[in-house]
């Protein structure tokens, strides 16, 4: 290599991800290891490495989703949503989290592939399918009545 450019760091953060993925060092810790953001000159490169603690799911935890699970009822959501699919523009979306210093797209969403997607939560809120129906018991003095 003589030079760093955008292609080569494209190469090279394939190839070390691959390595990280390989290493049982993130099993071992018990975290997940991804190569962040990659900042280059022609001579340098540098990536950000970000580790993040494993579930009982074995999913990582990572800040935008607990930020979505503390913050979502602020923004009209469930904490419960993280997780749900909606359709927007004829593409299926799954919401991953939320950053609550973007002001005007707190909504992070990932399409198949992995590609990430911020939106306003007016938006997430309108395209959400309405949650499955679920049939609750009413008590009264007299007896109790299920409604649908």
């Amino acid at each position: 290599m003589n030079s760093i450019d955008r292609q080569s760091v494209k190469v090279l953060r394939i190839k070390l991800q691959s390595l990280l993925d390989l290493s049982a060092l993130g099993k071992e810790l018990g975290l997940s290891i991804l190569l962040g953001n990659a900042c280059f000159t022609e001579n340098q490169v540098t990536f950000k490495l970000n580790c993040s603690l494993l579930s009982k799911d074995g999913t990582p935890l990572d800040i935008e989703a607990e930020n979505f699970k503390n913050l979502a009822v602020s923004y009209g959501l469930k904490p419960e949503d993280l997780g749900r699919s909606f359709y927007s523009q004829g593409r299926s979306y799954t919401i991953i989290g939320l950053k609550p210093r973007n002001h005007q797209y707190p909504i992070l969403a990932e399409r198949k592939g992995g590609k990430r997607f911020k939106f306003t939560a007016e938006v997430v809120k309108s395209k959400l399918p309405p949650p499955d129906p679920v049939s609750c018991a009413i008590s009264f003095p007299y007896g109790s009545t299920k409604l649908q």
